[in-house]
């Protein structure tokens, strides 16, 4: 692993791994939005422990060669199952967050709506939504596609599932 994947790695698991200490802290006084937020920092902490980003890999060609990630399993997994997992559930987060912010500054008197239970509904489905994606690919629907969090359409009509 070279010095700049090395430093990705660590600022990103400290730097979420503070977040995660502060609101186990303060989770007497927790609003449910900030429910939300330790989600992204657990998934955004595992992202740097487990994960990788093919995307950074090929831009800045931190790696020559692909073995440099590992082989057999482990490769196989966090190529197909880890990083596609934890990439949709931080998006799928984000957006959760923005929809909440967006309901209580634009849509005040439906800002109630926002409670805990929601919260804690819509993280329930952030992860059932997160692993149907996920595990599609590995179901035989499709292929990956370009990068960790997409999957590759055109060979879907070519998948076990679909004939």
């Amino acid at each position: 692993m070279s010095l700049h994947a090395f430093c990705y790695r660590y600022f990103s698991f400290v730097g979420n791994g503070i977040v995660i200490l502060v609101l186990h802290k303060q989770r007497l006084i927790l609003q449910p939005t900030d429910l939300l937020m330790l989600n992204l920092a657990i998934t955004d902490a595992a992202i740097a422990v487990f994960g990788y980003s093919q995307g950074i890999v090929k831009i800045f060609r931190i790696f020559r060669d692909m073995s440099s990630h590992g082989s057999g399993l482990a490769r196989y997994i966090g190529e197909w199952f880890s990083n596609p997992t934890l990439c949709l559930s931080s998006i799928n987060t984000l957006t959760a967050i923005r929809v909440t912010r967006y309901l209580k500054e634009y849509h005040a008197n439906k800002g109630y709506s926002v409670s805990r239970s929601t919260i804690l509904i819509s993280i329930i489905f952030i992860w059932k939504g997160t692993l149907f994606w996920s595990m599609a690919a590995l179901l035989g629907w499709g292929d990956r596609g370009y990068g960790t969090c997409d999957v590759d359409w055109f060979k879907a009509n070519c998948s076990t599932t679909y004939k």
